[in-house]
């Protein structure tokens, strides 16, 4: 009984034996034993990773004119989220071309990373760190995310190492802390079956305070309003305004979007929106109730707003409710000011301090031709009716 025990354990260890001597070349070729099995022919080398950024935006910001850029350098050795061991990437392996730029002369989203699988040496999975660099353009928050990209490299020909190494599926993967612990987490690949996956960016740009908790990483808008008290009920003309916005250091060359909203046919407001450089006066006209308002300021941001003077208009500017300036009879007024940690708005509160001819002719010349037409009229009738009794 014991001899047939110890026959049938040798035979078992010994086909053991053989299953790992079967196995174990194929094994070794692969990366890991994470690729699928399917014949060589079928791998593609990757060659380059592209880089792809988005921009949160509110819809009436213009976009910044600015590049991102990124780096990518080799990370430390370690195990992926797999749990299989992970070497530090070589340098010479890759390398980043390209930037992604929103504005509006560019719009481009062109940066990718390349691939030399003959900088490696062996196969395996190598890691490297991809990362966005912080340009510093007030307004914007960067992605200050590290993004881990795993690089898997195997044989050409698994049965002749000679002819050299390829990388053939790529996966990405990042570190959140999630209840005070570092966990990492995959975005996406990590099989053979994925082909070349993208590195995500996410950005913001926003006048949003339930999302962006930092001045350093909003804009706001700088509102203009107009209203007048007229003294004389007569009829309530537009007046003329100039706004010149200012960039901050690193927005020299940055775009705003001025809208005006006027009154619309019924119950409907017309909005008309325009471009405006920084550095560059704009000049708009509003009436009585209309607004006007520049979009995408950030907190160093700097404007010029000015309201030409008209003749018989005195004038009160405040600033959130605050008087802040006041003109003569006729007098322009201008406020000059930084943008700071959010919106503003000021308004123009006009008072008519005596009426001219022109303004009387045009409130009451029509109705009073009326009148003088229908007086005509019953006089000519009252002569003919008299003509008419005398005859």
């Amino acid at each position: 009984m014991k001899g047939t025990l110890f026959r049938r354990s040798l035979i078992a260890c010994f086909s053991l034996m053989l299953v790992f001597v079967t196995a174990a070349p194929s094994a070794l070729g692969c990366v890991l034993c994470l690729e699928s099995p399917r014949d060589d022919s079928s791998y593609t080398a990757i060659t380059s990773i592209p880089i792809r950024n988005s921009l949160e935006l509110d819809d009436d910001v213009l976009p910044p004119d600015t590049d991102f850029v990124y780096h990518i350098e080799p990370a430390a050795a370690t195990a992926n989220v797999l749990g299989n061991p992970v070497s530090a990437g070589v340098a010479a392996a890759v390398s980043v071309s390209g930037a992604t730029n929103f504005g509006p002369s560019s719009e481009r989203n062109d940066a990718v990373i390349s691939v030399d699988a003959a900088a490696f040496t062996a196969p395996g999975i190598y890691r490297y760190e991809v990362t966005e660099e912080n340009g510093g353009y007030e307004g914007i928050r960067y992605d200050d995310n590290i993004y881990f990209l795993d690089l898997y490299v195997r044989h050409i020909d698994q049965n002749d190492s000679s002819k050299g190494l390829l990388v053939y599926t790529t996966a990405v993967s990042k570190i959140d802390l999630i209840h005070g612990t570092e966990k990492e987490t995959t975005i996406a690949g990590g099989t053979a079956e994925a082909e070349t996956n993208a590195v995500p960016f996410s950005n913001s740009m926003l006048d949003d305070p339930d999302k962006v908790k930092d001045d350093d990483f909003s804009v706001h808008p700088l509102k203009i309003e107009r209203e007048i008290h007229n003294k004389f009920g007569l009829k309530k003309r537009t007046a003329r305004f100039s706004v010149t916005i200012y960039g901050s250091e690193t927005e020299t060359a940055e775009s705003y979007h001025l809208i005006v909203t006027r009154a619309g046919d019924g119950d409907g407001i017309a909005e008309a929106t325009s471009v405006i450089t920084s550095g560059q006066a704009a000049e708009f006209e509003l009436a009585p109730g209309e607004t006007a308002r520049v979009t995408g300021l950030s907190k160093s941001d700097s404007y010029v707003l000015t309201e030409e003077g008209q003749a018989g208009y005195a004038a009160v500017l405040s600033e959130n409710g605050k008087t802040v300036a006041e003109s003569g009879v006729g007098d322009d007024v201008t406020i000059e000011g930084t943008m700071g940690a959010a919106e503003k708005t000021y308004l123009f509160a006009e008072t008519q301090e005596h009426a001219t001819a022109r303004e009387i002719l045009s409130s009451y010349g029509p109705p009073l031709l009326i009148a003088a037409v229908i007086a005509a009229v019953v006089v000519s009738f009252l002569r003919w009716r008299k003509k008419l009794r005398a005859g």
